[in-house]
């Protein structure tokens, strides 16, 4: 994963129509008329897995960059909610009303591409156009190692009390990117210590049956009317191919790319094609 020079940007907090309190970070852009860009973050990560693409598309776009409840520097909701796809969608869709005038351009990696799709089919008057990047939509079978947290009893204790440093870097280096060079260390070592607190590891813990199972995404996918892109690491090693294909028979109209040279995440491992390939389709 890249470094890159960050633009002048802002990180704020904004508190949604419904009592969501969210950060999210804005590179103002240039002000041309164009809808803003919407930014969603997968599992584990916050806004920052953004950042690389962020600034490059920033040279045109007005874009935001969201850390969903319960994580980053987002707190969890008081009141009992659960991490689920329901709450997620409330949340971007209310991020969208409280800080933009009228539709936006909606992208979101893994865990929040499935958010964005969620929210371009039930909102459809929110989304002008929707990029999903390797995106959680339709079922397939988790690796052994993903399916470990979901043994009752043993997947909890694994999750809140044995999941260190160590095996976290290890998921993303085997598992998340195709080259372990790119791997931006400081950025993990960001996220490991969002993650490694009591209460968001059990955020995080809860939040695995929507990662497990993402048929609610699935039956949502044809409802989808906004023109999207669908982008896809070539090297997934998370999320296969097939889901990639059945999303895009699912969305009329879509069109899928493979970004080439990239594991599960080309949003940091391809930041500049990932940018580029964006910013072609939103012109």
């Amino acid at each position: 994963m890249h470094d890159y020079p960050s633009e002048i940007s802002e990180v704020r907090f904004v508190v949604t129509d419904d009592g969501l309190e969210l950060m999210y970070r804005e590179w103002p852009g240039p002000d041309r008329g164009r809808p803003p860009l919407m930014l969603v973050h997968g599992f584990l990560v916050d806004y920052r897995e953004w950042e690389d693409v962020a600034t490059r598309l920033s040279e045109r776009h007005r874009v935001l960059a969201l850390d969903l409840p319960g994580y980053g520097k987002t707190p969890i909701p008081v009141g009992g909610a659960s991490p689920d796809l329901a709450l997620f969608v409330r949340a971007v869709s209310g991020a969208i009303r409280a800080l933009c005038p009228g539709a936006v351009d909606l992208a979101g990696h893994s865990m929040g591409g499935g958010i964005a799709i969620a929210v371009a089919a039930h909102h459809p008057e929110l989304v002008r156009r929707l990029v999903p990047v390797d995106a959680l939509s339709f079922p397939f079978r988790m690796p052994f190692k993903g399916r470990l947290p979901l043994i009752p009893g043993f997947g909890r204790l694994l999750f809140k009390r044995l999941y260190g440093r160590r095996l976290f870097l290890d998921y993303f280096k085997n598992d998340v990117v195709h080259d372990p060079r790119r791997l931006n260390l400081a950025r993990i070592d960001h996220y490991y210590r969002m993650f490694d607190r009591p209460e968001r590891r059990d955020w995080a813990f809860r939040t695995l049956p929507l990662t497990a199972d993402p048929s609610e995404i699935a039956a949502l996918a044809p409802r989808v009317k906004a023109p999207t892109l669908i982008l896809w690491g070539e090297h997934d090693r998370l999320i296969p191919r097939h889901v990639a294909e059945s999303l895009h028979a699912a969305i009329a109209g879509s069109r899928l790319e493979w970004i080439p040279d990239s594991g599960h995440a080309p949003v940091e491992e391809q930041p500049e094609e990932t940018a580029r390939r964006i910013a072609d389709f939103l012109e």
